[in-house]
């Protein structure tokens, strides 16, 4: 014979098993967003590229990026309520490296904005003279956009 438990019963029971803590209650997602880049002087948040467009080897190039920061403070609780302590801060000397082949080039380094910036980065330099017209990867703390290399 099988016994059947009422919701009536088990609701109050499981209540008082999370609030006690003996059944972990499932854990908040994070939501910190991962640093973005474009090629130009904005970045669209809501649009990101799937790939750049690099002007000619040689040319002057601006390429941008937002969220390049430490930490994630995604619950917005601080410290209190047991939450983990949980701190953001921009990134200092973030490289911007584009990788072609077997070859790479440090293209500059730059510190990021504040929070309320973003924590954007901008990048005017150039697209270096022995790249060679076709696909390569710009790469900038943990973010990447595959690029195209203009002839």
């Amino acid at each position: 014979m099988r016994r059947h438990r009422s919701p009536a019963v088990l609701a109050p029971l499981g209540l008082s098993c999370a609030l006690l803590g003996l059944v972990p209650l499932p854990a908040a997602r994070a939501s910190c967003a991962g640093p973005i880049l474009a090629v130009g002087t904005t970045v669209d948040e809501a649009r990101p590229a799937d790939i750049g467009v690099l002007p000619a080897p040689g040319a002057d190039v601006t390429v941008s990026g937002i969220w390049f920061h430490t930490g994630c403070d995604d619950t917005g609780q601080g410290a209190g309520c047991s939450a983990p302590a949980s701190t953001e801060a921009p990134m200092r000397d973030v490289d911007l490296v584009l990788e072609q082949g077997g070859s790479s080039w440090t293209l500059g380094a730059q510190d990021a904005s504040s929070r309320r910036d973003r924590y954007a980065v901008t990048w005017e330099t150039q697209v270096p003279r022995d790249a060679q017209p076709g696909p390569a990867t710009l790469r900038a703390g943990f973010g990447e956009l595959p690029v195209e290399v203009s002839d």
